[in-house]
């Protein structure tokens, strides 16, 4: 989203008494789906199911996705993510993650896949439910 050189996700517009701002361009792109199930010991399970994306930049990047709940069946389904790669997990707690955190992220880094989706096609994964980490 750009008006003329300002890069809105990043600085606010500011349009002062007799300025002619420049048209605001927002530049959409086809979404990838990602379709998949949730496991725990080889048997499907409800679980929340996380994206987030590899490559975010603190203050620039707005890939951060609401986790989606699967069915009794385990399935899920994402659509609209933005190309690129994405950490992938299943948690059985609704969690509160600072994507931007390493620190948060790591345990489920080592716990999730990473993926990288396409604009206008369907990915299938399985995920396991990670155990989240122990309290100190």
């Amino acid at each position: 989203v750009v008006s003329g050189s300002t890069a809105l996700a990043v600085e606010p517009l500011t349009i002062r008494a007799g300025d002619s701002p420049e048209p605001i361009h927002i530049v959409l792109a086809e979404g990838a789906i990602v379709d998949g199930v949730v496991n725990r010991h080889g048997k499907p399970v409800n679980a929340w199911v996380y994206a987030v994306a590899e490559d975010i930049e603190p203050k620039s990047d707005f890939r951060e996705f609401q986790p989606v709940l699967s069915d009794e069946d385990g399935k899920f389904h994402m659509q609209g993510l933005a190309p690129g790669s994405y950490l992938f997990f299943a948690s059985d707690i609704e969690l509160s993650l600072n994507v931007h955190d390493s620190a948060e992220t790591a345990h489920w880094r080592s716990r999730g896949k990473i993926l990288r989706v396409e604009p206008g096609k369907t990915t299938d994964l399985v995920l396991v439910v990670a155990e989240p980490p122990e309290e100190p």
